[in-house]
């Protein structure tokens, strides 16, 4: 086949970016469009997404945003198929008109939003697509899930359809219209959460717990002392907020694209790395590009799922935009919307309202630090009385035996299915004490949204020094004691008033020491 000539004026014109193509040829469009998202198809193949997926996505993306300035997007799997309709439906009786897009990660979901009206519907990795509630956190196929699902919004940012993007999770509902508000803090108009004006390139929802005492929504708990965004301050106290990638809105432009294709980079670097998702990967993104403008929304409009259940009284009815089912269980989301009257009627949607709690009656349980909703309704506190929380170190479940890395979770993991609340649950992932006491835990507690993570890092017994001969109590601490000026690099006799009897040697000692040097493995031996 031989090559066409083409006109001078139109071959200057596609080496130029294809500005100034001349009206009359058709196929000057497309190609237009195909250079213009060249960089779309290059961040499809780095996260792995097949390009008749991305073609698929690029498709859905232009149909949903109607040339219009914003559109929502959200991403589900299968086992988020009813919370996903749910959020869709309220925004609908919301009188939303902001056009949606589902992407369905597999198959078989966007046969749910057939109706005349619905959203656009798209399906992507429709082959090993996976569900979050269907893997176990932590492992591989982890990571693929929401790999994938970052790997979505990333594609979205690039995609130049719209000026606005919004991100909303299926476990949210809409009581109002969000669109102007997000757009009004992005531009602005409305303040944040700081009390600050400015324009933005990303809003995020709060996603701070209240402290127990709270008399308003900027009341945040004691440990955003040193959690959180760190120039982003609130409440009286000035503490940090905390975001969640759960809502927010990016601007369409190179500095957002630049976010979150540096994110899905590191997110793709972090994939044998154990923990380290998206939020890890979007903060570091943070951290590589200063210049990005990052705003929190109100807690008061954007309401999480601890302020909610947990401090209904202080919220105005008349503010609350959305209202997000986190800081709980996940077996616990739809039973807690339902219990406020957030779970809507297919066959008859209506717009959905907030009743102002009833004085002195409870609508929910929270755990003893006040953080996570336990149980749901009015009758919660009447149901089950509080949980005490350890005093001491060694209560809760009984230790294992085995060496290895275990999580203890006594609030449990509202934002996840993982189940570490009445046992010890071994980890394969963490094998140096450090990464298991610290990395690990910082980790867990980030992912689950909680703060009381408990770690326990069982070394494997090292070869043990020739017991003594002579009577008396003694320790060994195989992994030293760098915390004190104690050094045992072989057993090393302890005092006999502290210590006479084989009972107290062996049922105190090694308790004792292994607080003292905050270690876990000390050994005690009595010898006759």
């Amino acid at each position: 086949m031989g090559v066409v000539a083409l006109p001078c004026a139109l071959l200057a014109a596609v080496v130029s970016g294809l500005s100034q193509v001349p009206e009359a040829a058709p196929w000057a469009t497309e190609l237009h469009a195909a250079l213009r998202h060249e960089p779309f198809y290059e961040a499809a193949a780095e996260g792995h997404m097949p390009k008749e997926d991305a073609e698929r996505l690029l498709g859905g993306i232009r149909k949903a945003s109607k040339k219009k300035s914003v559109f929502f997007v959200t991403v589900l799997d299968g086992g988020m198929l009813s919370m996903g309709e749910n959020m869709v439906l309220s925004l609908n009786a919301a009188q939303c008109d902001t056009p949606i897009l589902v992407v369905g990660l597999g198959g078989n979901v966007c046969s749910s939003f057939l109706e005349p009206g619905g959203p656009v519907c798209v399906e992507v990795f429709r082959e090993s697509a996976g569900s979050e509630d269907e893997v176990a956190w932590g492992s591989h196929e982890y990571w693929a899930v929401v790999f994938r699902k970052h790997v979505v919004l990333t594609l979205v940012a690039m995609s130049k359809a719209a000026r606005w993007a919004a991100y909303s999770d299926p476990d949210i509902v809409y009581l109002n219209c969000p669109t102007d508000y997000l757009i009004n803090v992005s531009t602005g108009k409305t303040q944040t959460i700081s009390g600050a004006f400015d324009e933005y390139d990303i809003v995020f929802s709060p996603n701070n717990m209240l402290s127990k005492e709270a008399t308003t929504v900027d009341d945040v708990a004691e440990t955003y002392a040193t959690r959180g965004m760190k120039d982003i301050l609130v409440g009286p106290e000035k503490r940090r907020a905390d975001i969640n990638t759960g809502l927010f809105v990016m601007r369409m432009s190179p500095m957002v694209e630049d976010l979150m294709l540096t994110t899905m980079r590191i997110f793709k670097d972090q994939e044998l790395v154990h923990g380290h998702y998206q939020q890890y990967s979007l903060v570091q993104a943070l951290d590589q590009l200063p210049g990005v403008r990052v705003g929190v929304a109100g807690s008061d409009r954007l309401t999480n799922g601890n302020v909610f259940w947990g401090h209904r009284e202080l919220l105005k009815v008349s503010d609350v935009i959305s209202v997000h089912a986190n800081w709980m269980a996940s077996t616990m989301k739809v039973p807690c919307l339902k219990e406020a009257g957030f779970w809507m009627n297919k066959s008859a949607p209506r717009r959905l309202t907030l009743q102002p709690p009833t004085p002195g009656r409870p609508e929910a349980k929270l755990d003893s630090r006040g953080a996570t909703i336990e149980i749901c309704g009015a009758d919660a506190v009447a149901a089950a009385p509080a949980q005490q929380a350890p005093k001491e170190e060694g209560e809760g479940p009984t230790r294992p035996a085995e060496p290895g890395c275990y999580v203890w979770l006594p609030s449990g993991c509202p934002n996840h299915n993982y189940n570490a609340r009445d046992s010890w649950r071994k980890r394969e992932d963490a094998n140096v004490r450090s990464q298991c006491l610290s990395d690990a835990k910082e980790l867990l507690d980030a992912w689950c949204g909680t703060t009381d993570a408990r770690m326990l890092f069982i070394a494997p017994p090292p070869p043990t020094p020739p017991a003594p001969k002579a009577p008396g109590c003694y320790i060994y601490m195989p992994s030293g004691c760098e915390k004190r000026t104690f050094k045992t690099p072989t057993w090393r006799q302890l005092s006999s008033a502290d210590y006479p009897d084989r009972g107290t040697c062996q049922g105190k000692a090694a308790v004792k020491h292994d607080r003292w040097c905050d270690v876990d493995d000390a050994v005690a031996l009595w010898v006759e």
